[in-house]
């Protein structure tokens, strides 16, 4: 099985000089998956996907994909859960606020 980076909208596949084809042949393979997150990270703001092709099956017929989404941005303050919207939690009692 093959890693490749592929961006949704235009549904071409990135290569190892960093261009863009349609050809799956000329798609770069990430085979370390430390190197395929250093390549997307590279890549961020694109509308991308990982590719999953099994090189050996020419029909593609097995090949998936799973879609990119950006992280929600990170917080250097932590949030307490709201006990008010786990269903096994008591609801809080007015008389103390805390």
């Amino acid at each position: 099985m093959q890693r490749l980076i592929r961006r949704r909208d235009t549904r071409t596949f990135l290569t190892k000089d960093g261009n863009w084809t349609s050809d799956i042949h000329d798609a770069a393979r990430f085979s370390d998956r430390k190197k395929l997150f250093e390549a997307i990270q590279k890549l961020r703001g694109g509308d991308l996907e990982i590719y999953f092709s099994f090189d050996e099956l020419e029909t593609h017929r097995w090949d998936f994909t799973l879609p990119l989404t950006e992280a929600a941005p990170r917080t250097d303050t932590p949030v307490a859960p709201d006990p008010t919207l786990h269903p096994m939690m008591p609801p809080p009692d007015p008389r103390n606020p805390h």
